[in-house]
């Protein structure tokens, strides 16, 4: 039995677009693209070689369908979470702890430097500048950088 010359173009080229498609849903860096962009290209030569009018058929099919592809994916990305957009919604920034300077506090683990304090009645983790601080030990916030909270001992007298 023999297959008709258009078979092998006609399922690379099916397979070659739905590797786009799944690129939209699997994202592999490219890979799936590429891979699909190859035999989507055979497919068309391989087409060519049947007929000129197969050939000029399956490449403006093609070159009208790549732009739907590009539009399908963009659309994909953006509903499913694939893309970030400037209005994420539930995300907020770490809040800054800038008004923690100059506050005293308890430490509320044993400082290793770092530990846990109590400050304003809130649990803090913070890092101690230089010494160990033992548990209960009075702590001032000396300096704060981003997250980092530098605490030192409070001495008495």
């Amino acid at each position: 039995m023999q297959s008709s010359p258009i078979l092998v173009p006609l399922v690379l080229i099916i397979v070659g677009i739905s590797l786009f498609f799944i690129e939209a849903v699997v994202p592999s860096m490219g890979i799936i693209t590429v891979l699909g962009a190859v035999m989507v290209t055979v497919s068309v030569v391989l087409f060519f070689n049947v007929s000129a009018l197969h050939g000029i058929i399956v490449l403006v099919c093609t070159l009208l369908a790549a732009p739907l592809a590009v539009m399908f994916f963009f659309y994909v990305a953006r509903n499913t979470g694939m893309v970030l957009s400037a209005g994420q919604e539930g995300y907020s920034a770490s809040e800054s702890r800038q008004h923690l300077l100059g506050k005293t506090g308890v430490a509320s683990t044993y400082l290793r430097p770092s530990g846990v304090a109590l400050i304003d009645g809130r649990r803090v983790d913070v890092t101690a500048e230089g010494d160990l601080i033992p548990e209960g030990t009075r702590i001032e916030v000396v300096k704060v950088d981003g997250i980092k909270v530098v605490v030192r001992e409070v001495k008495v007298g």
